[in-house]
């Protein structure tokens, strides 16, 4: 999740978007739900026809109270969760969604469908799924997918892609960290790739075996038009390799900037 804001915003503006980047990750009720569903939308690309295609979702817990999964279902029937079952998730805890859904039967066909995650006492979540169905696939990248192959910890989203920001503006993001190992992990720095980007606010962290943490930061697009940023920011990790959390933005083409600006 990330807002935009340039060096000479007034307070007001800024407050207006950080209440918009609320509504980016997450809808009206989400923003106001213990639980929150990373990532809210999956498109999983190209697949054969009918093929079942494997996907995760990560529910965090960010209330501090214990939360109640009863019930996860797809509104179609090529929406399977073999291994569901009913689940307490502790605070600031979270647990992957896995399940697996079957591309269209049609080359050429597109689809999106709806997870719907039940609990006991709180409303419903949705996820939407997008796949599609080619008569060759070819490689298959999803940018939001976290790299469990890393020794515990994993970054949610697993990639911040801002797209197309203002030129020398600065932005506000956040990502959830997240231990899958059984063990703690402390987490023991963060430090961004570039001077451009900043995170005052972090501290040493251990995180016991499912819990989540949300760490905040700051970066600034380049400072002229046309130019493109691919940065990352890396956290140290107690006894093992350090994890890294890509970051790319890019400005537009000056041209297409001073028509934008003209226009205003």
């Amino acid at each position: 999740m990330h807002v935009s804001r340039n060096k000479t915003t007034t307070m007001a503006l800024l407050a207006a978007c950080l209440l918009g980047s609320s509504a980016a990750l997450a809808n009206e009720n989400e923003a106001k739900h213990a639980a929150l569903a990373i990532p809210a939308q999956i498109n999983l690309g190209n697949h054969l026809a009918s093929a079942d295609t494997p996907g995760k979702v990560w529910l965090i817990n960010r209330s501090d109270e214990m939360i109640h999964l009863v019930k996860i279902k797809g509104n179609c029937g090529c929406i399977t969760l073999p291994n569901f079952e009913p689940i307490s998730i502790d605070p600031h805890h979270a647990i992957p969604i896995e399940f697996s859904i079957k591309a269209p039967k049609v080359i050429g066909k597109e689809k999106t469908k709806t997870l719907k995650m039940i609990f006991r006492d709180h409303e419903a979540l949705e996820v939407s799924v997008t796949i599609a169905a080619v008569e060759s696939p070819g490689e298959v990248v999803i940018e939001d997918e976290p790299k469990d192959a890393h020794k515990g910890l994993i970054a949610v989203p697993g990639i911040l892609a801002y797209g197309e920001v203002e030129a020398n503006s600065v932005h506000d993001g956040e990502a959830w960290l997240i231990n899958t190992a059984s063990q703690a992990i402390k987490v023991t720095g963060a430090k961004g790739g570039c001077g451009c980007s900043t995170m005052p606010a972090f501290e040493t962290m251990t995180l016991a075996s499912r819990e989540a943490r949300l760490v905040k930061f700051t970066i600034e697009a380049p400072k002229k038009d046309g130019k493109e940023k691919a940065t990352a920011i890396t956290f140290t990790i107690a006894g093992a390799d350090p994890l890294k959390l890509p970051i790319t933005m890019n400005t537009p083409d000056a041209r297409v900037a001073r028509a934008s600006s003209t226009t205003k």
